[in-house]
């Protein structure tokens, strides 16, 4: 594999890490959890203008909906503080959990690098350089000649 195509690969493999990165970080702020936490504390809430709604279209049926809308209700005001904190909280765990991940993610493409340049930070020649042993040992069996010409 010559320096170009490598380098290249490397790039490639570089941006497709950080890009998992972002997704991940994204991921462990877990704001679609609290969205739908949110959406449901919304529903909850609203239970008894969609009975009320129902009774004025004529449905007589099960007459303790209401009296179990209001309990519901009260039951949910009661535990979605707590879920929203608990939530939160595991959320901050993973983000500095995960923030190692992010600061090499920032390291690496924090300066761009030309074709053969050295690596501009311990680690990013890290990363770098284990993306490269892996990509010269995975094609090892592909071209042997070539690499045993490097």
């Amino acid at each position: 594999m010559s320096d170009q195509s490598l380098a290249e690969q490397v790039k490639n493999d570089i941006q497709s890490l950080q890009s998992s990165v972002r997704d991940l970080q994204t991921s462990v702020r877990m704001t679609e959890i609290l969205d739908s936490v949110e959406d449901l504390g919304t529903s909850v809430n609203g239970m008894d203008r969609r009975i009320k709604s129902l009774r004025e279209h004529g449905y007589a049926f099960e007459k303790e909906l209401e009296e179990m809308a209001a309990d519901f209700e009260k039951e949910w005001a009661g535990i979605a503080p707590k879920l929203e904190a608990q939530i939160e909280k595991e959320a901050r765990v993973m983000e500095a959990i995960l923030a190692p991940v992010g600061d090499a993610d920032h390291a690496v493409g924090g300066r761009k690098q030309g074709a053969g340049s050295p690596a501009s930070t311990p680690e990013q020649a890290q990363i770098t350089g284990g993306i490269a042993g892996r990509s010269r040992r995975g094609s090892a069996g592909k071209h042997p000649r070539q690499i045993r010409s490097i």
